[in-house]
């Protein structure tokens, strides 16, 4: 079955989901269209339909980072993660999904750009964590959701959270 195979990684065990942990996206990914801003960030994303709050949008797709690899890698610049809460309820578990590298191998959800003010889409992890349980539920997957309704034709923007290196604002400094 998909998802059954053997890793490509030594020592990697291939994550399979059951399905009550399957989340599917609600918009169409041949709906979404790159294009550039004009504003200087380069490319963006946006939606050729209307968006209605609560859809997921993209799931975030990459190469899973170990720790080590996270530490030594030289550019971040494409790599998501969980909360720092999150983070550490999947460390102290030994859960080795904790960073999501789309640099390479990523979806059209990694030209979706940073909005710290006013972002229309919202980063949500799937399953929601839940330490009340033993073993406690830990997310294996993110998906970008809308926040509220967005238009046709508006770029899509996200809070990259406070860890993102924010090299721009220095310089404008």
């Amino acid at each position: 079955g998909r998802g059954r195979g053997r890793s490509r990684v030594a020592g990697r065990v291939p994550v399979v989901y059951a399905p009550h942990e399957r989340l599917t996206c609600g918009v169409r990914y041949a709906s979404l269209q790159a294009f550039r801003t004009g504003d200087g960030k380069g490319w963006g994303v946006r939606g050729s339909c209307p968006i209605a709050k609560g859809t997921v949008v993209v799931e975030v797709k990459g190469r899973v980072l170990s720790e080590a690899e996270y530490r030594s890698a030289s550019d971040l610049s494409y790599v998501v993660s969980f909360d720092d809460v999150t983070l550490q309820a999947k460390r102290a578990c030994g859960d080795d999904v904790l960073y999501f590298d789309l640099r390479e191998q990523g979806n059209l959800m990694r030209l979706i750009n940073d909005c710290q003010e006013a972002p229309n889409l919202q980063l949500v992890y799937y399953p929601p964590l839940d330490l009340s349980v033993s073993p406690p539920i830990l997310p294996r997957k993110c998906f970008l959701v809308a926040r509220h309704d967005i238009p046709p034709h508006v770029e899509l923007t996200w809070n990259y959270g406070p860890h993102y290196d924010r090299h721009w604002q220095r310089r404008a400094r």
